[in-house]
């Protein structure tokens, strides 16, 4: 998650992962590339920043996650930090298992995919199809897993909808598509969460979360 962000700033867009930093999983030290248009939030680099890392740490911590570092849009971070906007509609965030750091983990993510088809069994074909129709019965304020949008050999990427109001009243929807894949013996979710727009919305941040998989499977060799 270690790119600072200068508040006020045009950031650029990069076309490739950079890595930004890297946590330790376990006593296993882990590369953490930057997903190519977003920018790390730091707990050094703005009073904000750590903040929001620190929320986010203390709500993913009693369900049995760690964050180990969080992007955002580069040109919504550079927003929050110049204090025009109160969170972020596009992010990454790499979490671990808490309970899992000090194991060896070997194709969790063909585990996981076996264990989240018990409660769904939609792919991504299903998703594009029926996704109008789950946020249609979607109460507000609520989630619902909305399947399994690919499964590989690197990675098992389900997604989750969310619809919910903003601070003023707004009612939007967020997809939060993940990928669950080894690194270094060390189980790994790299979240991608955003608005929700439309069917192709899923597709890409599928695509994002493969090229973001493939970047850390790189780093990490």
């Amino acid at each position: 998650m270690r790119v600072g962000v200068i508040a006020g700033m045009i950031l650029a867009v990069t076309t490739a992962a950079a890595i930004a930093g890297s946590a330790n999983v376990g006593g296993v030290n882990l590369n953490l590339p930057t997903p190519p248009g977003f920018c790390e939030l730091s707990e050094k680099a703005d009073p904000w920043e750590k903040g929001m890392l620190d929320f986010i740490g203390d709500n993913v911590r009693p369900v049995g996650y760690r964050l180990l570092s969080m992007s955002a849009d580069c040109q919504q971070l550079a927003a929050f930090d110049a204090h025009r906007r109160r969170t972020f509609d596009e992010y990454f965030q790499y979490q671990t298992p808490i309970n899992m750091e000090d194991k060896t983990t070997d194709a969790v993510e063909k585990k996981a995919c076996v264990e989240l088809r018990s409660r769904g069994d939609q792919l991504l074909s299903d998703l594009t199809k029926n996704s109008t129709e789950i946020i249609k019965k979607l109460p507000m304020d609520s989630q619902r897993f909305a399947g399994i949008l690919d499964e590989d050999a690197d990675a098992c990427y389900p997604s989750v909808l969310q619809k919910f109001h903003t601070e003023d009243g707004t009612a939007k929807v967020r997809m939060i598509a993940y990928a669950i894949m080894t690194a270094k013996t060390k189980e790994l979710l790299l979240y991608r969460g955003g608005l929700y727009s439309d069917a192709d919305t899923a597709s890409k941040f599928l695509a994002q979360l493969k090229e973001m998989v493939s970047a850390v499977n790189a780093a990490n060799r």
